[in-house]
């Protein structure tokens, strides 16, 4: 029945132009520098154009600051165009949408800075986004169509409301049709990580989609058993990956790990190629870096696929320990992108709890403008919060109370409201520090 879906989705018009799609991506890899961002411009131009017509935001600031209608040069745009910072699209987003958008859907980011985000994506825009991310498959001669596996932690797999039972049952067909596993891993312990590889293996699973932390946590638990033969790639994607975490992995699956960048608002941004060369996807978005104060290297996005809901020059709060480079032709290569990294929960039987549980709860609390969660044992865990509100107050016991069923009721939550959170040397906000030793929990 599955194959049967399979065969069906690709007749689909929004598949019937895949290939090509992709092929056309393998042909913008071979041009030159001066080519690149010549299409880069363009592209821009025509998204500035929309943006100053249908975009209130856009509108105003081009009259504020007597902006042209185009720009001769990308440097020139980089040079005229103020950074734009994610507290301004937070304050309005209405702003940011075109009067006139295309078909699409609303999204809100993880908030892994601890600052979540709604952001419109236009569907045309959001396929585009997803075929780059296909092309960077096809370089490790992968189909998307074949069996995969995604682990991840979503909303709806926490809130047991009515309308995530409809997503869940929406995300159900639309895994099968694209030949896909998918396994929850809000909460993981040693026992069901080995029970989701040995799945992976029964379902002769060609690549993977996996959060870092916990791809490493499931090759540790992995370690000894045979390899997963089919295996071809592990993607991690949302968080830094390691070079230790990457060994650790290649070493227990017996396949590569490559790094997907990308986020909630400009998509997919940087992918690692068949030839461990991690690349920017120069037709959809332009990536700079801005010198930070620390010695790293801010990357400021802007994202050509979406003049819905267009960001240029958008501070992504993400930093690099070098400027990309660049080459005669070919698009920039980036090192791995650093900043995104938060900790795990650990309780005393065990249990593993990814950070996600934490922000798909607290995110949509508006009373909370920043959160870190701090673990000092077992069997607490203290959660910080920005907020004007008191420890006393009814929204944050309430919130204490859905945090407390999140996390599987094992750990005990006390919330403290605080005036400021630092950030970290990256811009960061760690959202949860964990000073429990991986050892320590009792089997």
């Amino acid at each position: 029945m599955a194959s049967i879906l399979t065969a069906l989705a690709k007749r689909a018009p929004r598949f019937r132009h895949l290939q090509a799609d992709i092929l056309a991506r393998r042909e913008f890899e071979t041009r030159s520098r001066e080519e690149i961002r010549a299409f880069q411009l363009e592209r821009f131009n025509g998204l500035w154009i929309f943006a100053l017509k249908t975009v209130p935001y856009y509108r105003r600031l081009a009259r504020e600051l007597d902006l042209p209608e185009r720009f001769a040069s990308l440097d020139e745009m980089t040079g005229r165009v103020p950074i734009l910072e994610k507290e301004s699209v937070q304050a309005d987003t209405r702003l940011f949408l075109s009067e006139k958008p295309e078909p699409g859907f609303w999204r809100l980011t993880g908030g892994s800075t601890g600052l979540p985000l709604r952001c419109y994506w236009g569907y045309r825009a959001h396929r585009e986004s997803l075929r780059d991310r296909y092309a960077v498959l096809d370089s490790w001669g992968l189909d998307i169509w074949e069996k995969s596996a995604f682990f991840g932690v979503r909303r709806q797999d926490i809130d047991r409301t009515w309308k995530s039972r409809g997503r869940r049952l929406r995300r159900f067909f639309k895994d099968r049709l694209r030949n896909r596993i998918r396994m929850n891993v809000s909460r993981v312990d040693d026992d069901l990580l080995r029970r989701y590889g040995e799945r992976l293996r029964r379902a002769k699973v060609k690549f993977l989609y996996a959060y870092p932390t916990v791809a490493y946590l499931m090759a540790e638990a992995f370690a000894g058993r045979p390899p997963i033969e089919t295996l071809k790639l592990v993607v991690a994607f949302a968080e830094p990956l390691l070079d230790a975490h990457r060994k650790t992995i290649e070493t227990a699956f017996g396949a590569p790990v490559a790094s997907d960048y990308s986020t909630i608002e400009t998509g997919f941004i940087a992918g690692e190629h068949g030839d461990r060369r991690m690349r920017i996807a120069e037709r959809g978005v332009i990536l700079e870096t801005a010198p930070a104060a620390d010695g790293q290297n801010e990357i400021i996005l802007t994202n050509l696929r979406n003049p819905s809901f267009p960001l240029i020059r958008y501070r992504i709060r993400d930093a690099l320990a070098s400027p990309p480079e660049t080459g005669p032709a070919g698009c920039a290569v980036i090192e791995a992108v650093e900043g995104r990294a938060n900790d795990v929960l650990r309780t005393r039987s065990g249990k593993i709890i990814h950070p996600h549980v934490i922000i798909v709860v607290v995110k949509e609390n508006p009373f909370v403008k920043l959160f870190q969660a701090v673990q000092e044992d077992l069997d607490a865990v203290t959660i910080f919060i920005q907020s004007d509100l008191e420890e006393g107050d009814e929204k944050v016991k309430a919130l204490a109370r859905r945090l407390k069923t999140a996390l599987g009721g094992e750990l005990d939550v006390r919330i403290k409201p605080v005036r400021r959170i630092e950030a970290t040397a990256a811009g960061k906000r760690r959202l949860v520090i964990s000073r429990i030793p991986p050892g320590s929990a009792v089997r």
